[in-house]
């Protein structure tokens, strides 16, 4: 019987993740590249890759999941600075990493497919508010870390029912802060508001990043695009933030739109995500 030591088992295990990637991208590609020939062939051979990339990324993620709580547990029994320590350190950070990625290809091709699962409830503005306050808070150290000036606007709100999946609209949040932060240089500026416009609760991400190229804004929310010059900035990503960002907004019946002014400095990207008021009883 074939025995891996951790380090190898993570090395293959990225090997075949690379791989699935690779089927992936190449998939996706061909998808586009084909979708005016054989309509009803085409549908069918979506599907079924789809299917078959679920079922890889599937089989990737239960190995990972077992190898991150097998390295929770040595870190725990490991002497602490110690050289092991470090190493296994190293290794449950990648396999983390790793764990994250399949993940968000998983949702994504669960999106794609129309097979995402949400949990509406119906919940008032304060409820949803407070949520993405809470989840902004507990992001805002890695903004802190790049010394990057974070100021968060409560506009006043009527407290109006709402119809949300408060997970999904969390993931939103996630993802629009994130890449405020990540695409931002030390020292600029990130601005969170939140309020009622009309009939509608309204979010919004402001950042003094890059921006995003005027010949590529149509094509941000596409599955795993990224622009240029985000793909020079931080080459490591697959475009599927935005995409799902966009998926579960359209879900809610909603909608998420953007701003950016690439070149101006100090007024990078404004995203702003606006839900769906209940009407009044």
């Amino acid at each position: 019987m074939l025995t891996l030591t951790p380090v190898e088992l993570l090395n293959t295990t990225a090997v075949v993740f690379v791989v699935a990637i690779s089927v992936f991208t190449g998939y996706t590609i061909g998808k586009k590249q084909g979708a005016k020939k054989c309509d009803d062939l085409q549908v069918f051979a979506n599907q079924s890759m789809g299917s078959y990339l679920a079922t890889i990324l599937h089989h990737l993620r239960t190995p990972l999941a077992g190898m991150m709580w097998s390295l929770k547990e040595m870190r725990k029994n490991t002497p602490e600075g110690s050289e092991s320590s470090e190493r296994i350190t190293k290794l449950y950070e990648e396999n983390v990493r790793l764990l994250g990625i399949v993940e968000n290809l998983l949702a994504s091709s669960r999106a794609s497919s129309g097979r995402a699962v949400y949990n509406f409830e119906t919940t008032n503005t304060s409820v949803v508010e407070q949520q993405i306050l809470k989840g902004i808070s507990e992001m805002s150290s890695s903004a802190y870390v790049k010394n990057i000036s974070l100021r968060i606007e409560t506009l006043p709100i009527s407290n109006r029912g709402i119809r949300a999946d408060e997970e999904k609209i969390i993931s939103v949040v996630q993802t629009l802060f994130e890449n405020a932060v990540r695409y931002t240089e030390p020292g600029g500026n990130i601005f969170v508001t939140t309020g009622e416009e009309q009939a509608y609760f309204v979010f919004r991400i402001a950042d003094s990043g890059m921006g995003i190229p005027e010949d590529e804004k149509g094509k941000i929310f596409t599955q795993f695009f990224r622009a240029e010059n985000a793909r020079r900035k931080i080459p490591d990503g697959y475009g599927v933030g935005l995409f799902l960002a966009k998926t579960f907004v359209d879900a809610h019946n909603g909608t998420i739109s953007f701003e950016s002014n690439k070149g101006n400095q100090g007024h990078g990207t404004t995203f702003t995500v606006k839900l769906p008021l209940l009407p009044h009883d």
